[in-house]
């Protein structure tokens, strides 16, 4: 008797089966909030230089002065000159004259009278002000990574990105060897600590090391509670259970949308997320090691013990010694696991799949996160616009579970693929050839 005839024995999905892999899919709507948090916490509002001399400053202009305050001190012939720099003569000016005679005198700039219409140079800004319509505050705000420093946004991106890689890779081999139940609980109490301390992070470098530690640890997350799942339910349920955990992925995005709509501020978002994951280290006791994970490792009296709990939740009548029949169960997993490895290495046919299947996945990443990390870039309300990618993110993983069977896993993929890639190619077109539309309020 194998592990699979035991599972199906058992029941391939029974109520146990459904109790435990539904706590399982919940840390992928915590996971997935975490992953694409920076939409919000690292928003890039409109934003200028800050008066020089004027400590209440603001990004809406209050009164006719201030405009002439404004006029005197930031250049607008471009974009990107309004938004970075600052007339280079305009501070010391500000000390001598304290925004009187010459220069602003009952709210009228007289600066371009006196001096005439030269051409004036131009120097980096010392503090910014922000437009806080549709953010309150962000990272991007409170560290001002703007301008100089704006590459450090996407580093700060690209280090959580390096997280989830890394993780993706030491928690494969680890839980092989340690057990996928204690390197989910290490993922989830580092996803949690993490989360909880970037909230009051103010310091970039301290604030990196917590997103990759983030990062790993959801992957760490979402990896093992895969496993776990897949090798409690029944071959005839596999299909079906890997997409449910996908779906509460996309629910991770279609609730975080209306909490960040209504928490604006980076620290209170991060925070009230964070929270939400402190209940999943209760999974100590509430998840089982995976009995197919004990039994590879011989230890068949702790795996007889889950699968009897499984039984008697499931109702089904089992032998007490229902493994004693299963003592070839323990070399079947370790040659499995032997050979796996040098499978792949050996038989080239095998290997070009893998590769193909690597390749295939990181595309498929780098164009999911593309488009959703991104979508504060287009036009429209980036909260009904994030909204939206989590519905359509939801539809199609129920069209592909309905299609999946009836039109075949490589037909499907490839289809798929090929329709991502005409979308994302056809994008180009309205970018070089639609007519500018005006700034829209992004609130």
């Amino acid at each position: 008797m194998t592990y699979e005839d035991v599972i199906t024995l058992l029941g391939e999905f029974g109520f146990y089966q459904k109790r435990v892999y539904f706590l399982l899919c919940l840390p992928a709507i915590s996971g997935c909030m975490q992953a694409l948090m920076s939409v919000f916490t690292l928003a890039v509002p409109d934003h200028r230089c800050a008066i020089p001399g004027l400590d209440n400053d603001t990004w809406d202009l209050q009164d006719s002065k201030h405009t002439a305050m404004f006029n005197a001190s930031i250049p607008t012939s471009d974009t990107l000159s309004s938004m970075c720099r600052l007339y280079a003569d305009v501070t010391p000016r500000l000390r001598t004259s304290n925004w009187s005679y010459p220069m602003v005198r009952n709210g009228n700039f007289s600066y371009a009278d006196n001096e005439g219409q030269g051409l004036r140079e131009t120097t980096s800004c010392s503090r910014y002000v922000y437009d806080t319509s549709s953010y309150t505050s962000t990272i991007v705000t409170q560290m001002d990574l703007v301008c100089e420093n704006q590459l450090l946004r996407s580093h700060a991106q690209m280090v959580f990105m390096s997280g989830a890689l890394f993780g993706s890779v030491a928690c494969g081999l680890p839980s092989d060897i340690f057990g996928r139940k204690k390197m989910l609980m290490i993922s989830l109490v580092l996803h949690s600590v993490a989360s909880l301390v970037i909230t009051w992070s103010s310091y970039f470098p301290f604030l990196c090391v917590l997103l990759f530690l983030n990062g790993a640890a959801v992957t760490g997350i979402f990896t093992n509670a895969f496993v776990i799942g897949m090798e409690l339910v029944g071959p005839s349920k596999r299909v079906w259970t890997g997409y449910v955990m996908e779906i509460f992925w996309s629910l991770g995005m279609m609730l975080l949308a209306p909490i960040a709509f209504f928490v604006r501020d980076w620290q209170r978002l991060q925070l009230t997320t964070s929270l939400l994951t402190l209940p999943f280290l209760s999974y100590w006791w509430l998840v089982p090691e995976s009995p197919r994970w004990l039994m590879s490792r011989g230890r068949r009296q702790e795996a007889e013990a889950i699968l009897q709990t499984v039984a008697k939740t499931n109702k089904v009548c089992l032998p007490e010694k229902l493994l004693d029949g299963a003592e070839c169960l323990r070399e079947e997993e370790r040659q499995v696991e032997e050979e796996s490895v040098l499978a792949a290495l050996q038989h080239p046919a095998i290997l070009t799949r893998c590769f193909v299947i690597f390749y295939a996945w990181m595309v498929s990443s780098l164009t999911f996160y593309g488009l959703n990390l991104n979508v504060g870039s287009l036009s429209g309300n980036v909260y009904v616009n994030f909204l939206l990618s989590g519905i359509m993110e939801l539809v199609s993983y129920i069209l592909c579970l309905c299609l999946l069977d009836r039109v075949g896993r490589r037909a499907l993929n490839c289809g798929l693929m090929i329709l991502a890639g005409v979308t994302c190619t056809a994008t180009i077109f309205p970018v070089l050839y639609a007519p500018p539309c005006k700034n829209e309020d992004n609130q």
